[in-house]
């Protein structure tokens, strides 16, 4: 499984807790706000938990435009491949300065 797919996997369960709907019916397409329902409420319930479970931060643009469920994984994606970036990048730094 890459981990594309397990970031959807997460995607569908976070919305299937928050939102009480069938994961079956979720796809990439979904809309958040036309086929689930979502208000603001749960706009920010299911940030706070994507951000606790992946460890990173969403700000409030990047929330406003996921219109899909695909641009929620495009999303944490993209955040947790920048926060592995820089973790390779602090232990490269670290590494570094140990070897002068």
């Amino acid at each position: 499984m890459t981990r594309r797919e397990e970031i959807f996997n997460t995607v569908v369960d976070v919305l299937e807790e928050q939102l009480v709907v069938d994961p079956e019916d979720i796809t990439e397409q979904t809309s958040l706000h036309e086929d689930l329902n979502m208000d603001s409420l749960d706009d920010v319930e299911i940030t706070m938990a994507l951000e606790e479970r992946y460890n990173v931060t969403v700000t409030d643009e990047e929330a406003a435009r996921c219109v899909t469920v695909k641009d929620i994984v495009d999303l944490v994606d993209q955040l947790v491949n920048h926060t592995e970036q820089e973790e390779v990048s602090a232990t490269e730094t670290v590494a570094e300065d140990t070897s002068k």
